[in-house]
C-alpha cells in the first residue's frame, strides 16, 4: 500500500503533512468513485439502461485523470473540487435519465457535501452543499411545472436499483469512514513523530550530538527548583579548551571540529551518572550540571574528566603554548556549588562558574577552580 501511494503522489510533497493528508482523501473518494462506477455500470447494462452505463463510463474516464492530475503533482484543492464536480455530473444526469427527483441516484447527492468538506476544504464544503442543494430545488421546481423527467427503467428494475443504491451508500460510508479514520491516525502518529524530531534536534547540537544551550538552561532550571524544594547541593561547570584559537588557526576549522566532538564524547562518557548532563556552552566551551553533587565530589569529577581528556588528545596535533613548548590540549575548569535557596537564580550559578573559569586561564590555565576556595593544579 505504501508503494502505491509513494507512487500516486509525488516525493517532494511528502515531508508536508497538511499536502499529504488531503492528497490522501482525494485519492481514497476517488478509488472509491471508481468502484461505485465499476460496479453499477454493468448494473445499469443488466437493467437495460446503457445509456445509464454510459454515463458512469465517463465519469470513471473523469475519475482517472483526476488521479494523473494529482500524481503530476496538482493541488489536493483543485483534484478535490473536479471530484466533486464529476460527482455532480453523474448523479444528475442519472437522475434525468431516471425519474428525476424521485430517481434512485438522487440518494447519493449527501455525499457530495461531505466529499467537499474532505476533499477540498470547509469553504469548497459549503460551496458543495449549496450547489447540492440548488440541484435538488430545481428537481422540484421541474416537477412543480409538470416537467417529467425520462425513466428508461422498468419499475422492477427501478426498485431494484434503490435498493443496491441503498445498500451500496451505507457500505460506501462505512468503508470510507473507515479508511479515513485510518489515514488520520496515521497523519497524526506521523505529525507526532516529526514534533518528536524536531524537538530532539531542537536541543540537540548540530556538531557534537550532545545537549545544546537552550537544553542545557532548560534543564538547569528545572533542576535548581527542585533541589531549591529538597535542599540538596548543585554543581554546574564551565570547560574551556586552552588554547584553542590557536590550534584552529594552526590546524584548521575542520581539525577544530574533529576535536570539539571528540571531547564532547569523552565528557559524556566520563560523567558517572546518566542524571548528569554535558552541553555545548558555545564555541570552545562546554557546560556540565551534576545534580545532588557537593563541590568536593564535583572537583573530583572535573579532575577525572581532565585526565580522561589528555588520554584523549594524546593522539591529536600538538599545540604551541605561551613557553613555546608543544603539549598535548588541555582543558581549564571552573566549578560552581550551591544549595539553592528561595531569592536565588541558576543564572547566578553560572556566572559564579564562568569566575572561577576565568580565574582558572588567569592563574595559567590546565587546572580546574573552584568558585569559593583555592584552586587545583
Amino acid at each position: 500500500m505504501r508503494q502505491f501511494w509513494e507512487w500516486l503522489i509525488p516525493p517532494q510533497h511528502w515531508q508536508d503533512p497538511e499536502y499529504l493528508r488531503q492528497a490522501r482523501r482525494v485519492a481514497v473518494f476517488n478509488l472509491a468513485m471508481l468502484v461505485w462506477v465499476l460496479v453499477f455500470a454493468p448494473v445499469y447494462v443488466m437493467l437495460g439502461a446503457p445509456a445509464c452505463a454510459a454515463v458512469l463510463t465517463v465519469a470513471g474516464v473523469v475519475l482517472a485523470l483526476i488521479l494523473l492530475a494529482l500524481r503530476r503533482g496538482h493541488s489536493p484543492t483543485l483534484c478535490g473540487n473536479l471530484f466533486c464536480l464529476d460527482g455532480m455530473y453523474a448523479y444528475t444526469t442519472l437522475a434525468l435519465l431516471n425519474g428525476g427527483r424521485q430517481g434512485p441516484s438522487v440518494m447519493w447527492y449527501a455525499t457530495v457535501p461531505i466529499i467537499g468538506v474532505y476533499t477540498a476544504g470547509l469553504r469548497w464544503g459549503v460551496v458543495w452543499t449549496l450547489v447540492t442543494v440548488l440541484a435538488m430545488v430545481g428537481f422540484s421546481v421541474a416537477d412543480s411545472l409538470g416537467w417529467e423527467c425520462l425513466n428508461l427503467l422498468t419499475p422492477d428494475a427501478f426498485r431494484t436499483l434503490e435498493l443496491l443504491g441503498r445498500v451500496g451508500l451505507v457500505v460506501c460510508l462505512c468503508v470510507l469512514v473507515g479508511v479515513l479514520t485510518r489515514f488520520e491516525r496515521a497523519a497524526q502518529q506521523e505529525l507526532y513523530e516529526a514534533n518528536c524530531r524536531l524537538e530532539m534536534q531542537s536541543a540537540v547540537d548540530g556538531l557534537t550530538g550532545v545537549a545544546n544551550r537552550r537544553s542545557f538552561d532548560r534543564r538547569l532550571q528545572a533542576e535548581w527548583e527542585q533541589h531549591e524544594q529538597e535542599q540538596l547541593p548543585l554543581s554546574v561547570a564551565l570547560i574551556d579548551v586552552d588554547w584553542f584559537k590557536q590550534y584552529n588557526d594552526t590546524h584548521g576549522h575542520l581539525a577544530g571540529d574533529d576535536v570539539i566532538r571528540k571531547m564532547a564524547q569523552t565528557i559524556q562518557a566520563s560523567l558517572p551518572r546518566p542524571r548528569d548532563l554535558v552541553a555545548r556552552f558555545g564555541g570552545d566551551e562546554f557546560a556540565v550540571i551534576l545534580p545532588d553533587t557537593n563541590d568536593w565530589y564535583a572537583e573530583h569529577v572535573l579532575s577525572q574528566l581532565r585526565s580522561d581528556l589528555r588520554e584523549m588528545t594524546v593522539k591529536q596535533p600538538a599545540v604551541g603554548h605561551e613557553s613555546g613548548a608543544s603539549r598535548g590540549i588541555t582543558i581549564s575548569v571552573g566549578i560552581a556549588t550551591t544549595v539553592p535557596k528561595r531569592g536565588g537564580s541558576a543564572a547566578e550559578l553560572i556566572k559564579e562558574a564562568d569566575v572561577a573559569l576565568y580565574r582558572a586561564k588567569a592563574a595559567g590555565r590546565d587546572r580546574t577552580t573552584q568558585a569559593i576556595g583555592a584552586a587545583w593544579a
